[in-house]
């Protein structure tokens, strides 16, 4: 998933000192939860052996951060959790990570180092073959095998051609033999692409099917006769979700069988992403108002609390600010060092929609004696850390290799948000009252030619 990747991006960037970064991974089973507990708790105690009084104390902080997670899980899920902690020199601060795993998590493991072991999730996040769909597109010309997985983009698997005799030859009913050698020929396609079908989709050495689901498409009855196929092989007929007429084969027939098999694929998050992005278009056709496009609206919408569920391209350019501003006056030098601590307190967070804005912003903020540049991350990386903890607002990344991803991220920026009611800008209503004012003159210049009008008349 795209969030899980985003997370990766995040750990990895992260650099400690020594073994200051402490990775656990955690099997889905109570059991498992109160041994690794147990091992925490060995290890906190243990790391007072660390000569290196520093690197201890930064130690032993991210084991009893991850050991009062663990001790305050009641429960957990299937797949286990996965905890990240550890002092991040880059940003001069602690930093932790919590997540349920996107699979099963098969051994605990627990490991300290400079860098977080992000191995586990790397893997994870590989395209899961199970997870996936195999499509057939048998044609008359050929037969196309391809998979879609959960980023919703197909990958050719194989492609094959053949040259079929035609129905009817010169003759009509005087040439027989004809018709035999059109039907043995069409027989012959048929059990070639059930053999094809048996070698690529399923995997002999573990007795089992490679993908999750299959379909089968294609112009005419040739499709028909190979799911019905006696050679075709028990575990695939199974699993095949439909066999879907479509009116072209290949490339062309495969697209054609991906949307008309979407209403069978709703528990694919490709298929989840993409009716979200399809609810956002319906919004804008209706006319609604219950959404936002681009930068600015959808800033605004964030932080007025409008906003229900953020959506961004996975690539997105845009930057955040994060500044810290002070609690007593700066530029009269009023910072005691009793108050130090205690002045610089309150964040303020500018987000800028291009190097442009991201120069005028830092220009701005430099003239501003009370303010004072913490970091400058990508508006992505923030949103994954801020959005659903400061605004209550759910974030939704989207790849940008389907045609709807691509639509989005060129058409809108790559940033729009869903609302839980009408938003109306601020930059709208300065329009609107400007135009009252441009109207109002307007309307009393024409009151006053008309006076002069009578006067002169």
């Amino acid at each position: 998933p795209a969030e899980i990747r985003r997370l990766i991006k995040e750990l990895e960037k992260a650099q400690g000192r020594g073994t200051t970064m402490v990775s656990v991974y955690v099997p889905g089973k109570q059991a498992q939860l109160n041994r690794m507990t147990k091992k925490i708790s060995e290890e906190y105690g243990i790391a007072s052996n660390i000569k290196s009084k520093e690197t201890m104390q930064l130690v032993r902080d991210a084991l009893r951060s991850i050991g009062q997670v663990l001790k305050g899980t009641k429960s957990i899920g299937k797949n286990g959790l996965a905890l990240f902690c550890g002092y991040d020199v880059a940003r001069g601060k602690q930093v932790s990570f919590e997540l349920s795993p996107p699979k099963p998590i098969r051994s605990p493991i627990y490991s300290c180092g400079p860098n977080f072991e992000v191995r586990p999730l790397t893997k994870m996040c590989n395209s899961d073959p199970q997870n996936a769909i195999g499509f057939a597109v048998i044609g008359g010309e050929g037969t196309l095998f391809a998979v879609l997985g959960d980023s919703g983009v197909p990958e050719t698997v194989k492609t094959t051609s053949v040259r079929l005799p035609k129905k009817q030859s010169k003759g009509g009913q005087s040439a027989p033999p004809s018709n035999v050698s059109v039907f043995n020929a069409r027989k012959a396609y048929v059990t070639k692409t059930v053999e094809e079908l048996n070698s690529l989709f399923f995997d002999h050495k573990v007795n089992k099917t490679k993908y999750k689901r299959f379909v089968f498409a294609g112009p005419g009855p040739l499709k028909d006769k190979v799911a019905e196929h006696p050679k075709l092989l028990s575990a695939i007929k199974n699993k095949v979700l439909k066999v879907i007429s479509v009116a072209y084969a290949f490339e062309a027939g495969l697209k054609e069988a991906i949307r008309k098999s979407e209403s069978l694929l709703h528990d694919s998050q490709g298929f989840w992403k993409k009716q979200l992005l399809q609810k956002l278009f319906n919004q804008i056709a209706a006319d609604t108002n219950c959404y936002t496009l681009g930068s600015t609206d959808t800033f605004e919408a964030l932080e007025s609390g409008c906003a229900e569920t953020l959506l961004l391209a996975e690539d997105g350019k845009y930057k955040t600010v994060i500044c810290e501003k002070s609690l007593v006056d700066i530029a009269e030098g009023k910072i005691s060092s009793e108050t130090e601590e205690k002045s610089v307190q309150t964040s303020v967070v500018f987000h800028t929609a291009s190097q442009r804005d991201l120069r005028a912003k830092l220009k701005e903020i430099e003239e501003d004696k009370s303010l004072v540049v913490r970091e400058i991350t990508s508006f992505v990386d923030w949103a994954w850390e801020n959005a659903e903890k400061e605004h209550g607002v759910k974030l939704v990344l989207l790849g940008c290799k389907t045609p709807l991803g691509v639509q989005f991220a060129k058409g809108f920026g790559g940033i729009a948000a869903l609302t839980r009611y009408p938003f109306h800008s601020s930059a709208g209503y300065e329009n609107t009252a400007q135009d009252d004012v441009e109207d109002s003159s307007s309307s009393s210049s024409d009151e006053s030619d008309d006076d002069i009008a009578d006067i002169f008349g």
